[in-house]
């Protein structure tokens, strides 16, 4: 098996962490040249870490979007053969997820820039000290403007999340066909809710890491209050985790639970009545137990195909968010001892 970086939850890592080293560059860039000019940023540390953190996020949502187009090819890929005949809402999901598709990302950039205006109002009163004294660095401007991309790629990211899950619940719901005696490949649909579970683990490691060195930065005689801040975050994130990787497969657990009912009503019904013949003949006999070991086969069938290997993976992410805790922990901790 070869590696394809493509296809791993490394690329949109590493994609932030290039993003974090540009933006830091640009960032020192005009803060020289602000500097320069005698209009230096008030609080060059503090928007340095941040525009770090900012970038970061940028490069993990950017990569995020053609990782999510993959993974819903990937999974239509995987069901071939058993998708019903071509219609109208099937071709609407196809579509979804066909390469270079993004859309709508314009009318997220009034929503983002009122997150952005807020966020930075609530963490370093940026507006106010405008209003009072109507004069920005370029640095600050440059930070201002990573929060309002940051904002605005995570809202419109969050609603095409949303969008995308839906789709793959109506595919397992409304448009696969499902063979009892083969039911490997719905586990495409377990995979796909595994690769969102990831990236939003990603993102909840990368969001818990960021607060607690945020908040040492911004008010370090505080750790208690940045440490309930990240088991916050744990526990919600968590909890999203976990229903990013369910609510894909609600469709096709919808479906199979479906089939299963209907195909052991069927073979309930060929099964003789309590008012005839028994013990059956011969022939009969082996034609009931037949019937019967099929009709127990289908009630063992999962609701929810999910294989071995996903279920592993899946518990291995969970501990994800508790490892980005400990470490982001140990950073404050760093940060008090050698920084301040």
């Amino acid at each position: 098996m070869t590696f394809n970086l493509k296809n791993s939850l490394l690329l949109p890592a590493l994609s932030g962490i290039s993003f974090a080293a540009g933006g830091v560059l640009v960032w020192l860039l005009l803060e020289k040249s602000a500097d320069a000019l005698g209009a230096p940023s008030s609080q060059p540390r503090t928007d340095g870490l941040f525009v770090a953190l900012l970038f970061l996020q940028i490069g993990y949502f950017v990569a995020s979007v053609p990782f999510l187009s993959r993974a819903g090819r990937q999974c239509l890929e995987s069901l071939a053969g058993q998708l019903r005949e071509d219609t109208p809402g099937l071709r609407d999901i196809r579509a979804r997820f066909g390469e270079g598709r993004i859309s709508g990302l314009r009318w997220a950039a009034l929503p983002g820039l009122l997150l952005a205006a807020a966020s930075q109002e609530i963490q370093f009163a940026r507006l106010s000290s405008f209003i009072d004294a109507p004069r920005w660095a370029l640095g600050e401007l440059w930070t201002v403007l990573a929060a309002w991309v940051t904002w605005s790629l995570a809202f419109w990211l969050i609603v095409r999340v949303l969008l995308d899950v839906n789709a793959i619940r109506r595919l397992g719901r409304d448009y696969v066909v499902i063979d009892l005696i083969r039911i490997q490949p719905l586990v495409a649909f377990s995979r796909y809710g595994l690769q969102l579970a990831g990236l939003i683990v990603g993102i909840i490691a990368l969001w818990a890491i960021s607060a607690v060195v945020l908040a040492a930065f911004l008010s370090p005689g505080g750790p208690a209050t940045s440490n309930e801040i990240v088991i916050l975050m744990f526990v919600i994130y968590l909890a999203l985790t976990m229903g990013a990787f369910t609510y894909p497969q609600l469709g096709i657990r919808e479906n199979m639970s479906a089939h299963k009912h209907l195909a052991a009503e069927q073979i309930t019904r060929q099964l003789p009545h309590v008012h005839e013949e028994f013990p059956p003949q011969q022939g009969n006999a082996e034609q009931l137990a037949a019937l019967l070991a099929v009709r127990s086969h289908i009630q063992t069938l999962p609701d929810w195909p999910i294989g071995q290997h996903t279920r592993i993976r899946l518990a291995l992410y969970l501990f994800i968010p508790l490892l980005s805790w400990v470490a982001a922990a140990v950073v404050e901790e760093l940060l008090s001892m050698f920084w301040f």
